[in-house]
This record gives structure tokens, sequence and C-alpha cells, in this order.
């Protein structure tokens, strides 16, 4: 993926939103009642997070499914990392930390 304009620029960020708002829109058109939230609050170098709560469980892989072709045919086009998360019925998208856990090489990884 290529940049064209440093990470952090306005312009940059929001382009990302742009970018983010119109997947959102385009998701929340193709299965109505399903509600997308835009997160540019990133971890590492992602543009911006997609919170997806379906309108049903249900359709939660069929939704999934369409947020990756979107954001892989506009996010990938425009040069944004774009990550879609479906969240379940007892997730909420006001969360302020998001934690991702990785095994460091020297851990033992202990199954039971």
């Amino acid at each position: 993926m290529i940049r064209r304009k440093p990470r952090g620029t306005y312009g940059g960020r929001s382009a990302a939103r742009r970018i983010a708002k119109q997947i959102a829109d385009e998701i929340e058109d193709i299965w109505p009642g399903s509600r997308v939230t835009v997160d540019l609050d990133t971890v590492e170098d992602e543009d911006a997070y997609l919170w997806i709560t379906p309108s049903s469980p249900s359709f939660s892989e069929k939704v999934a499914f369409t947020a990756l072709e979107l954001v892989n045919s506009l996010g990938v086009r425009h040069g944004f990392w774009m990550v879609p998360r479906i969240l379940n019925d007892n997730a909420t998208t006001k969360r302020t930390h998001r934690l991702r856990i990785r095994p460091r090489a020297d851990q033992e990884v202990v199954s039971s």
C-alpha cells in the first residue's frame, strides 16, 4: 500500500474519515437495520475501524463478507487500511480501549 501523504496530516485523516463513512453508508444501505460506527482512533497503522452491528446475528457472516468486499475495493483503492469488526449483541462501540494479545516468542504455549 502506497501512501501519498504522511500519516496524521489533516488531509489524510479527513480523507480516511470520508472513505470510511462511504463504506459504512453502503453497508447500512445493503443491510438495512445494521449499524456501522467509524472509529479513527486506531491502535497501530490502521486508518480506521468500522464497528459493525448486524441487524440480526444470523446475518453476521454475510454482513462481514460485504464489509470486506467494500474495504478491499474502496479502502485499498484510495490507499487506506480500513478494518471491519463485527460486534455481537453484548459488545459496545463506546469502549475506550481495544487490546490485542500477541504471544511473545519466549512464551511457552500451554494447552489443557
